[in-house]
């Protein structure tokens, strides 16, 4: 009876034995997977925001360049030139608008380039 009780003793001990280390294992195993997965969500919102950044720069820059080419087409160079100067540090669209809407309405160059300074220093 003795030799018994340790042998189910032992068979216990192993079976629980197991069981942890299957535990461990699958916890392991589960962290892991959430770490991946915190890992790519995070990675995939930066990227996101990243590429949200980039592009609204690039379409700032466009507008900015497109601008400065009308003004210089409808007022010439200097004015073209001076005004591009004036947009480096203009990032709002509406603001960018504004002075396209400048282009349109000024009579010369110069009347362009001093209400358009007026909206730059707006920002």
């Amino acid at each position: 009876l003795n030799a018994m009780g340790s042998l189910l003793a032992r068979r216990i001990d192993e079976h629980v034995e197991t069981r942890v280390k299957a535990g461990i294992e699958a916890g392991i195993a589960r962290a892991r997977a959430e770490t991946l997965e915190q890992g790519l969500e995070q990675g995939l919102e930066q990227g996101l925001e990243q590429g949200l950044e980039q592009g609204l720069e690039q379409g700032l820059e466009r507008e900015r360049t497109l601008l400065s080419r009308q003004a210089a087409r409808k007022f010439g160079a200097e004015a073209g030139a001076g005004l591009a100067t004036l947009l480096v540090g203009v990032a709002d669209p509406d603001r960018l608008a504004e002075i396209g809407d400048l282009v349109v309405d000024c009579a010369d160059g110069a009347e362009l380039l001093a209400r358009a300074q007026e909206e730059a220093d707006r920002r």
